[in-house]
């Protein structure tokens, strides 16, 4: 038997869910508050005016999504802020946001199932404040580019020494290109993540490694879209991802 619809209830069953001891910089929960009952529920990977949008036109009575509305405290409401604000609240809109939390779950996290996407199911995991999943694997350069796009949906870019024979890949959804020194002290050749700095292709080539950039947005659409299928099989709300894709 299914839970109740109750926006309470949802709000006790996900924060317990996604409990974590990550330091944060955003806040992590329901972050607006709408009505008290959830019929209907979206998750996407951002909240901006096209989700806002999109769940409107779905009669969506909450949003969840892994990058939120409220980032470092309480703030300013101007300008985009101001006009997602407004619509959030013309429509009685539930906002929930999980960052970190929904990064590093061991079950539907981004990373844990960003691995299992590309064959990569028995990874460790680093025990450093960014942590970094890898593993030992056998891929061409060549075999690992295409089973990304075939993946994601989108070409990557590769940067650094272009190594052919790949037999260690670390890897962090996101913004954390930086972590490609944390993956070479593990012994990777290869480092995936989301977002290329400036500096991380001289990085990747004084290292003496890959680093593949598959975009921000695309590398982190699977634990939102896990959310919305554990919600749908658990409550009595109808709940399901909405994929608003861009290029970064």
């Amino acid at each position: 038997m299914k839970n109740s619809n109750k926006r309470d209830d949802l709000t006790k069953y996900l924060d317990s869910l996604l409990s974590s001891k990550a330091k944060d910089y955003c806040y992590n929960g329901l972050q607006i508050q709408g009505k008290p009952v959830i019929n209907k529920l979206v998750t996407a990977v951002s909240l901006n005016l096209r989700t806002i949008k999109a769940a409107v036109a779905k009669k969506a009575d909450a949003i969840l999504v892994h990058h939120g509305l409220i980032w470092g405290g309480l703030k300013k409401i101007h300008g985009l802020d101001k006009l997602r604000m407004q619509a959030i609240l013309a429509n009685d809109i539930n906002i929930y946001a999980y960052h970190l939390p929904l990064d590093f779950h061991q079950e539907f996290g981004n990373n844990v199932l960003f691995g299992n996407a590309i064959e990569a199911n028995n990874a460790l995991v680093s025990k450093a404040n960014l942590p970094i999943w890898y593993q030992e694997i056998t891929y061409s350069l060549d075999d690992l580019l295409q089973k990304l796009e075939t993946v994601l949906k989108r070409k990557p870019k590769v940067y650094g020494s272009l190594i052919q024979n790949i037999h260690k890949i670390g890897w962090c959804t996101g913004a954390a290109a930086d972590e490609i020194l944390q993956a070479h002290s593990l012994g990777c050749d290869t480092f995936i993540s989301g977002e290329t700095s400036e500096k991380t292709p001289d990085m990747a080539l004084e290292l003496n490694m890959n680093y593949i950039e598959v975009g921000h947005y695309a590398s982190e659409t699977f634990g939102v879209k896990a959310l919305a299928n554990i919600i749908d099989q658990n409550f009595n709300i109808e709940s399901e991802f909405i994929d608003l894709f861009n290029f970064v």
